[in-house]
Protein backbone atom coordinates (compact mmCIF):
# COMPACT_ATOMS: atom_id res chain seq x y z
CA UNK A 1 0.00 0.00 0.00
CA UNK A 2 2.68 2.49 1.02
CA UNK A 3 4.88 1.63 -1.95
CA UNK A 4 2.30 1.83 -4.71
CA UNK A 5 -1.46 2.07 -4.14
CA UNK A 6 -1.41 5.01 -1.75
CA UNK A 7 -0.15 7.27 -4.56
CA UNK A 8 -2.80 6.30 -7.10
CA UNK A 9 -5.86 8.46 -7.90
CA UNK A 10 -8.02 5.45 -7.05
CA UNK A 11 -6.47 5.10 -3.58
CA UNK A 12 -9.81 5.63 -1.82
CA UNK A 13 -11.46 2.84 -3.83
CA UNK A 14 -8.50 0.51 -3.36
CA UNK A 15 -8.51 1.15 0.38
CA UNK A 16 -12.22 0.27 0.51
CA UNK A 17 -11.57 -2.96 -1.40
CA UNK A 18 -8.61 -3.79 0.84
CA UNK A 19 -10.74 -3.36 3.95
CA UNK A 20 -13.29 -5.78 2.50
CA UNK A 21 -10.56 -8.32 1.79
CA UNK A 22 -9.14 -8.01 5.30
CA UNK A 23 -12.58 -8.35 6.88
CA UNK A 24 -13.48 -11.35 4.73
CA UNK A 25 -10.21 -13.25 4.95
CA UNK A 26 -9.06 -12.23 8.41
CA UNK A 27 -6.65 -9.53 9.56
CA UNK A 28 -4.27 -12.09 11.07
CA UNK A 29 -3.95 -14.20 7.88
CA UNK A 30 -0.72 -13.63 5.91
CA UNK A 31 -0.54 -13.86 2.12
CA UNK A 32 1.80 -16.86 2.22
CA UNK A 33 -0.82 -18.77 4.20
CA UNK A 34 -3.68 -18.16 1.74
CA UNK A 35 -4.72 -21.14 -0.37
CA UNK A 36 -6.91 -21.40 -3.49
CA UNK A 37 -9.59 -22.85 -1.23
CA UNK A 38 -9.46 -19.77 1.00
CA UNK A 39 -9.92 -17.51 -2.02
CA UNK A 40 -12.83 -19.60 -3.31
CA UNK A 41 -14.50 -19.41 0.11
CA UNK A 42 -14.06 -15.64 0.15
CA UNK A 43 -15.61 -15.36 -3.32
CA UNK A 44 -18.60 -17.50 -2.34
CA UNK A 45 -19.29 -15.48 0.81
CA UNK A 46 -18.67 -12.10 -0.79
CA UNK A 47 -20.88 -12.62 -3.84
CA UNK A 48 -23.84 -13.19 -1.53
CA UNK A 49 -23.52 -9.53 -0.49
CA UNK A 50 -22.26 -7.63 -3.54
CA UNK A 51 -22.28 -7.92 -7.33
CA UNK A 52 -20.01 -10.30 -9.22
CA UNK A 53 -18.26 -7.26 -10.71
CA UNK A 54 -17.43 -5.96 -7.22
CA UNK A 55 -16.03 -9.35 -6.21
CA UNK A 56 -13.85 -9.40 -9.33
CA UNK A 57 -12.47 -5.93 -8.57
CA UNK A 58 -11.47 -7.16 -5.11
CA UNK A 59 -9.88 -10.26 -6.61
CA UNK A 60 -7.90 -8.00 -8.94
CA UNK A 61 -6.46 -6.21 -5.93
CA UNK A 62 -5.70 -9.49 -4.16
CA UNK A 63 -3.96 -10.82 -7.27
CA UNK A 64 -1.85 -7.65 -7.43
CA UNK A 65 -0.83 -8.20 -3.81
CA UNK A 66 0.16 -11.80 -4.60
CA UNK A 67 2.20 -10.70 -7.62
CA UNK A 68 4.03 -8.02 -5.66
CA UNK A 69 4.71 -10.40 -2.78
CA UNK A 70 6.15 -12.99 -5.16
CA UNK A 71 8.10 -10.79 -7.58
CA UNK A 72 9.22 -7.90 -5.40
CA UNK A 73 9.42 -9.29 -1.88
CA UNK A 74 10.40 -12.86 -2.75
CA UNK A 75 7.60 -14.32 -0.65
CA UNK A 76 6.48 -17.89 -1.28
CA UNK A 77 2.78 -17.52 -1.97
CA UNK A 78 0.36 -20.04 -3.44
CA UNK A 79 0.06 -20.39 -7.20
CA UNK A 80 -3.59 -19.45 -7.64
CA UNK A 81 -5.52 -19.90 -10.88
CA UNK A 82 -7.20 -16.49 -10.87
CA UNK A 83 -9.23 -17.19 -14.01
CA UNK A 84 -10.86 -20.11 -12.23
CA UNK A 85 -11.78 -17.82 -9.33
CA UNK A 86 -13.18 -15.10 -11.59
CA UNK A 87 -16.94 -14.63 -11.77
CA UNK A 88 -18.77 -14.09 -15.04
CA UNK A 89 -20.05 -10.53 -15.14
CA UNK A 90 -23.21 -9.46 -16.96
CA UNK A 91 -22.88 -7.13 -19.91
CA UNK A 92 -22.20 -3.53 -18.98
CA UNK A 93 -25.05 -1.06 -18.66
CA UNK A 94 -26.48 0.27 -21.91
CA UNK A 95 -28.51 3.06 -20.35
CA UNK A 96 -28.32 6.51 -21.83
CA UNK A 97 -30.70 9.43 -22.25
CA UNK A 98 -33.52 8.56 -24.62
CA UNK A 99 -35.41 10.94 -26.87
CA UNK A 100 -37.18 13.51 -24.74
CA UNK A 101 -35.42 12.57 -21.50
CA UNK A 102 -32.70 15.19 -21.79
CA UNK A 103 -35.20 18.04 -22.09
CA UNK A 104 -37.26 16.68 -19.18
CA UNK A 105 -34.16 16.26 -17.02
CA UNK A 106 -32.92 19.78 -17.68
CA UNK A 107 -36.37 21.22 -16.98
CA UNK A 108 -36.68 19.26 -13.73
CA UNK A 109 -33.14 19.90 -12.45
CA UNK A 110 -32.47 22.52 -9.80
CA UNK A 111 -30.80 25.65 -11.26
CA UNK A 112 -27.38 24.84 -9.78
CA UNK A 113 -27.49 21.34 -11.30
CA UNK A 114 -28.22 22.28 -14.92
CA UNK A 115 -24.74 23.51 -15.78
CA UNK A 116 -22.96 20.38 -14.43
CA UNK A 117 -25.40 18.13 -16.34
CA UNK A 118 -24.89 20.06 -19.58
CA UNK A 119 -21.12 20.16 -19.05
CA UNK A 120 -20.96 16.39 -18.59
CA UNK A 121 -22.99 15.79 -21.75
CA UNK A 122 -20.67 18.15 -23.65
CA UNK A 123 -17.37 16.73 -22.39
CA UNK A 124 -18.04 13.13 -21.24
CA UNK A 125 -16.12 13.73 -18.00
CA UNK A 126 -16.42 11.60 -14.90
CA UNK A 127 -18.48 12.87 -11.99
CA UNK A 128 -15.37 13.40 -9.85
CA UNK A 129 -13.80 15.55 -12.58
CA UNK A 130 -16.99 17.58 -12.76
CA UNK A 131 -17.43 18.18 -9.03
CA UNK A 132 -13.77 19.10 -8.55
CA UNK A 133 -13.38 21.23 -11.68
CA UNK A 134 -11.40 24.39 -10.91
CA UNK A 135 -10.99 27.45 -13.10
CA UNK A 136 -7.21 26.99 -13.22
CA UNK A 137 -7.91 23.87 -15.33
CA UNK A 138 -9.94 25.89 -17.84
CA UNK A 139 -8.19 27.75 -20.66
CA UNK A 140 -10.90 29.98 -22.10
CA UNK A 141 -8.56 31.55 -24.67
CA UNK A 142 -7.09 28.25 -25.83
CA UNK A 143 -10.52 26.63 -25.53
CA UNK A 144 -9.20 23.61 -23.63
CA UNK A 145 -9.87 21.95 -20.29
CA UNK A 146 -7.29 19.89 -18.41
CA UNK A 147 -8.34 16.90 -16.33
CA UNK A 148 -6.49 14.39 -14.17
CA UNK A 149 -8.03 10.97 -14.70
CA UNK A 150 -7.52 7.57 -13.13
CA UNK A 151 -4.47 5.71 -14.35
CA UNK A 152 -1.94 3.11 -13.27
CA UNK A 153 0.61 5.92 -13.21
CA UNK A 154 1.16 7.64 -9.84
CA UNK A 155 -0.74 10.92 -9.80
CA UNK A 156 -3.01 9.86 -12.63
CA UNK A 157 -2.99 10.83 -16.30
CA UNK A 158 -3.54 14.29 -17.76
CA UNK A 159 -6.24 14.54 -20.41
CA UNK A 160 -6.80 17.70 -22.45
CA UNK A 161 -10.36 18.06 -23.75
CA UNK A 162 -11.06 20.78 -26.35
CA UNK A 163 -14.09 23.01 -25.78
CA UNK A 164 -16.98 23.04 -28.21
CA UNK A 165 -18.59 26.39 -28.94
CA UNK A 166 -21.51 25.33 -26.76
CA UNK A 167 -19.23 24.37 -23.87
CA UNK A 168 -17.39 27.67 -24.08
CA UNK A 169 -20.68 29.55 -24.06
CA UNK A 170 -21.83 27.57 -21.02
CA UNK A 171 -18.64 28.25 -19.06
CA UNK A 172 -18.76 31.93 -20.02
CA UNK A 173 -22.06 32.28 -18.15
CA UNK A 174 -20.38 31.02 -14.95
CA UNK A 175 -18.11 34.07 -14.54
CA UNK A 176 -14.66 32.62 -15.34
CA UNK A 177 -11.72 33.59 -13.12
CA UNK A 178 -8.14 32.51 -12.50
CA UNK A 179 -8.94 29.88 -9.88
CA UNK A 180 -11.69 28.53 -7.68
CA UNK A 181 -14.44 25.93 -8.10
CA UNK A 182 -16.40 26.19 -11.35
CA UNK A 183 -19.72 24.79 -10.18
CA UNK A 184 -21.20 26.50 -7.13
CA UNK A 185 -24.26 26.27 -4.92
CA UNK A 186 -24.97 29.32 -2.79
CA UNK A 187 -21.42 30.50 -3.36
CA UNK A 188 -19.73 27.26 -2.30
CA UNK A 189 -18.26 24.33 -4.22
CA UNK A 190 -20.70 21.51 -4.90
CA UNK A 191 -19.31 18.41 -3.22
CA UNK A 192 -22.03 16.02 -4.36
CA UNK A 193 -24.81 16.00 -6.94
CA UNK A 194 -26.45 12.88 -5.53
CA UNK A 195 -29.47 14.29 -3.68
CA UNK A 196 -30.32 16.99 -6.22
CA UNK A 197 -29.84 14.58 -9.13
CA UNK A 198 -32.14 11.95 -7.63
CA UNK A 199 -34.79 14.61 -7.07
CA UNK A 200 -34.47 15.79 -10.68
CA UNK A 201 -34.84 12.24 -12.00
CA UNK A 202 -37.94 11.74 -9.88
CA UNK A 203 -39.54 14.97 -11.09
CA UNK A 204 -38.65 14.12 -14.70
CA UNK A 205 -40.06 10.56 -14.37
CA UNK A 206 -36.75 9.06 -15.51
CA UNK A 207 -36.01 5.62 -14.09
CA UNK A 208 -32.89 3.45 -13.87
CA UNK A 209 -30.49 6.31 -14.56
CA UNK A 210 -27.26 7.28 -12.79
CA UNK A 211 -24.98 10.29 -13.10
CA UNK A 212 -22.37 8.10 -14.79
CA UNK A 213 -24.93 7.36 -17.51
CA UNK A 214 -24.54 10.99 -18.63
CA UNK A 215 -20.93 10.11 -19.49
CA UNK A 216 -22.18 6.96 -21.19
CA UNK A 217 -24.67 9.06 -23.15
CA UNK A 218 -21.92 11.40 -24.33
CA UNK A 219 -19.75 8.48 -25.47
CA UNK A 220 -22.67 6.90 -27.33
CA UNK A 221 -23.42 10.18 -29.08
CA UNK A 222 -19.82 10.59 -30.22
CA UNK A 223 -19.80 7.09 -31.68
CA UNK A 224 -23.21 7.57 -33.31
CA UNK A 225 -21.91 10.81 -34.88
CA UNK A 226 -19.09 8.86 -36.51
CA UNK A 227 -16.23 9.93 -34.24
CA UNK A 228 -13.45 7.30 -34.53
CA UNK A 229 -13.14 5.08 -31.47
CA UNK A 230 -9.50 6.02 -30.89
CA UNK A 231 -10.54 9.68 -30.64
CA UNK A 232 -13.40 8.79 -28.28
CA UNK A 233 -10.86 6.86 -26.21
CA UNK A 234 -8.70 9.98 -25.82
CA UNK A 235 -11.64 12.21 -24.89
CA UNK A 236 -12.89 9.66 -22.35
CA UNK A 237 -9.42 9.19 -20.86
CA UNK A 238 -9.54 5.42 -21.23
CA UNK A 239 -6.33 3.41 -21.08
CA UNK A 240 -7.56 0.71 -23.47
CA UNK A 241 -9.79 0.71 -26.54
CA UNK A 242 -11.67 -2.26 -25.05
CA UNK A 243 -13.04 0.01 -22.32
CA UNK A 244 -14.18 2.52 -24.91
CA UNK A 245 -15.98 -0.17 -26.88
CA UNK A 246 -17.80 -1.26 -23.73
CA UNK A 247 -19.04 2.25 -23.05
CA UNK A 248 -19.84 3.37 -26.56
CA UNK A 249 -22.89 1.42 -27.66
CA UNK A 250 -24.30 2.69 -30.92
CA UNK A 251 -27.82 4.05 -31.02
CA UNK A 252 -30.50 1.48 -31.83
CA UNK A 253 -31.33 3.41 -35.02
CA UNK A 254 -27.74 2.95 -36.24
CA UNK A 255 -27.95 -0.81 -35.69
CA UNK A 256 -31.30 -0.92 -37.49
CA UNK A 257 -29.77 0.96 -40.43
CA UNK A 258 -26.92 -1.56 -40.49
CA UNK A 259 -29.17 -4.62 -40.76
CA UNK A 260 -31.43 -2.76 -43.22
CA UNK A 261 -28.39 -2.31 -45.45
CA UNK A 262 -27.71 -6.05 -45.24
CA UNK A 263 -31.31 -6.80 -46.10
CA UNK A 264 -31.21 -4.48 -49.10
CA UNK A 265 -28.21 -6.39 -50.48
CA UNK A 266 -29.97 -9.75 -50.32
CA UNK A 267 -30.83 -11.00 -53.81
CA UNK A 268 -28.59 -8.47 -55.57
CA UNK A 269 -25.39 -10.52 -55.50
CA UNK A 270 -26.40 -13.63 -57.40
CA UNK A 271 -28.73 -15.03 -54.75
CA UNK A 272 -32.43 -15.77 -55.31
CA UNK A 273 -35.25 -13.43 -54.25
CA UNK A 274 -37.01 -14.21 -50.98
CA UNK A 275 -40.05 -15.63 -52.80
CA UNK A 276 -37.85 -18.26 -54.46
CA UNK A 277 -36.21 -19.11 -51.14
CA UNK A 278 -39.56 -19.90 -49.55
CA UNK A 279 -40.75 -21.81 -52.60
CA UNK A 280 -37.62 -23.96 -52.60
CA UNK A 281 -38.23 -24.80 -48.95
CA UNK A 282 -41.77 -25.92 -49.73
CA UNK A 283 -40.56 -28.05 -52.63
CA UNK A 284 -38.01 -29.78 -50.41
CA UNK A 285 -40.59 -30.43 -47.73
CA UNK A 286 -42.96 -31.86 -50.31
Amino acid sequence: WLEHANALPSAYTLDYQAQNLIAGIGKDVFLDKLTPSDVATYVARRRAKVSDASVNRELTLLRACFNMARKKWGAKVADIDWKAQWLIEPDGRKRYLRAGEEARLMAAAAPHLRAPIAFTLMTAVRRSNCTTLDWFQVDMEGEEIMFQVKSRKPGGKTVIVPMSNQCRALLSTLKPKDSGPVFLYKGHAIKSFKTAFKAALRRASIEDFRWHDLRHTAASRMVAAGVPLDVVKEIMGHESIETTMRYAHREDSARREAVAALGAQFGHNGGPPISDVTEKKKDLEG
